[in-house]
């Protein structure tokens, strides 16, 4: 499916805040990035539409999150855990190590039609090759410490160890934590990273006229 193609209807009546039940709206309405996407494609005003659907995305995160933890053979890597727990820190790795190999990879860009930009003719349309290279993350349930399932698969078969996380009170943690959405459709930016790439090109012929001896992406988008 390609950016230019979504659409999405949009509600005609506003929420009654005396009623609303946040649990069954959860339910009925789970995150759909695409509406985001749409949504942030089409306003006029991408910055303030996009920190409003930042807001929504703060009503799916539960109060309390989980995390099961394997333990293995090596004890040095075990230590590094534990450790990590101990400092407070919660370790991230790039999303193309994850299990599932679709993970990061909801949207795609067909660089053949980027190469009408001098630029990137060598580089063969490429603007980026690989978008889950510059994603870190974790992996986080609503799933509490009762799930066999979990300890099964993400806890060395029983053997690990699960950790809760007060997402009420851990801003920090809260504050970058989004629900995930499972989709069959992979979007196509093709048209998005072309705006893009026609962006960044004419600000590296504006800006150093302007006086910048270093372009940064701040300066590209005020």
């Amino acid at each position: 499916m390609k950016i230019e193609d979504l659409y999405f209807p949009m509600p005609n009546h506003p929420v009654d805040e005396k009623t609303f039940d946040l649990e069954k709206w959860r339910r009925e309405k789970p995150m759909d990035y695409l509406m985001a996407v749409y949504l942030i494609n089409t306003a006029p005003n991408k910055n303030e539409v996009f920190s409003t659907i930042y807001n929504v995305t703060r009503l799916y995160i539960p109060d309390t999150l989980y995390k099961y933890f394997s333990l293995s053979e090596d004890p040095l890597l075990n230590k590094k855990k534990f450790d990590t727990l101990l400092q407070k820190k919660v370790y991230m790795s790039t999303i193309k190590d994850f299990n599932d190999p679709f993970d990061g990879r909801a949207f795609y860009y067909n660089p053949n039609v980027l190469k009408r930009h001098k630029r990137l003719r060598l580089h063969k349309g490429r603007l980026i090759d690989d978008f889950t290279a510059y994603i870190l993350g974790a992996s986080l349930t609503a799933n509490g410490v009762n799930s066999m399932p979990m300890w099964a698969h993400y806890a060395s078969n029983h053997t690990g160890f699960c950790v809760s996380y007060n997402m009420k009170h851990n801003t920090a943690l809260s504050s970058c934590t989004f629900p995930v959405q499972y989709t069959n459709q992979r979007l196509d930016i093709t048209s998005l990273m072309d705006s893009y790439a026609n962006m960044v090109i004419n600000q590296i012929k504006r800006q150093p006229k302007l006086g910048y001896k270093e372009i940064t992406i701040v300066k590209m988008i005020t």
